[in-house]
């Protein structure tokens, strides 16, 4: 299923929300701000990112790395466009490539342009290709605790249930539970920034209230080294998935299994909002390090 989203047309970009008139100026207002940073920032010539189709929110992550970086961001694709970096924006879980994208994939790299299918059956296939293992299970068979979630992406949280199930549903992915209580009342997950096509050298790790729901609310939030929390032979499996499902830009979600110590990833995310859950000190060291994981991959650096 392919999303429609409606633009709210700007005098810079094109917003894919539903914005009133002074929503539009407001947000047109920051892009000329922030264009007028970074060409004080870059020698008096504003550098700039282009997202296509949609245009980034002010809460992704992408937004705030680019504002930490003094670099603008817009959704319009122009001849004379000498950008920093092109990349794929869709909200979708499948993604087209449509003749704009198609034509600049054929003289540029687009980041995520390949990255086509985020839904849970790809991704547990793909997972399973590279791990060796998987999740999946019968829900009319299995004994004991599953998720059910749908395939798409965002649509609506997953439940946990108790197999074996008398009857399944069309278009939802089933799961064994995977077990990550901390003994102290939480469950915890493993979010994975990814930049350049591989995992950087650190991660968060997501606390929330352990009470059989898939999503509550991140109550904590902290990072982590990355070979502190994978081994290396964990870390090269990770970035053979990413390079398989073609992501270039975004954010995993991987959980460790108490009972066996085996990890699943069970999540790819190529719009990622946040990071979420830190201190403002915390959260600005972390934009700070995602910046300076980006920089090798643009087409000037300088140092944050």
């Amino acid at each position: 299923m392919i999303k429609e989203y409606r633009y709210s047309k700007g005098l810079f970009n094109d917003y894919n929300s539903q914005k009133g008139g002074f929503e539009v100026f407001l947000s047109d207002l920051r892009h000329l701000l922030l264009n007028f940073r970074s060409a004080l920032a870059h020698g008096g010539k504003a550098r700039k990112v282009i997202c296509y189709p949609y245009y980034p929110g002010k809460s992704s992550t992408l937004f705030k790395i680019l504002s930490t970086l003094k670099i603008s961001v817009t959704n319009r694709v122009s001849r004379s466009s000498q950008p920093d970096l092109y990349l794929n924006w869709d909200l979708n879980t499948y993604r087209q490539q449509d003749a704009t994208l198609k034509n600049l994939m054929q003289h540029n790299r687009v980041w995520n342009a390949r990255c086509t299918d985020i839904s849970k059956d790809r991704v547990e296939r793909d997972f399973q290709e590279v791990f060796g293992y998987s999740t999946t299970v019968d829900p009319l068979t299995f004994a004991g605790k599953l998720v059910v979630k749908p395939n798409l992406n965002a649509v609506e949280e997953g439940q946990i249930l108790t197999g074996p199930l008398s009857e399944t549903k069309p278009d939802y992915f089933y799961q064994r539970h995977i077990d990550t209580a901390n003994g102290k009342g939480e469950v915890v997950d493993v979010r994975v920034p990814v930049i350049g096509g591989q995992c950087i050298d650190f991660v968060y790790k997501k606390y929330r209230a352990d009470n059989n729901q898939t999503k509550n609310p991140i109550t904590r939030t902290e990072m982590h080294e990355t070979a502190t929390v994978f081994n290396p032979s964990e870390i090269e499996k990770i970035n053979t998935f990413i390079k398989k499902v073609s992501l270039d830009f975004g954010e995993l979600d991987v959980l460790r299994n108490n009972s066996d110590g085996l990890i699943f990833i069970i999540d790819v995310n190529p719009t990622p909002t946040g990071p979420s859950g830190l201190s403002k000190e915390n959260r600005a060291k972390a934009l700070n390090r995602l910046g300076h994981a980006l920089l090798p991959y643009l087409h000037k650096t300088r140092e944050l």
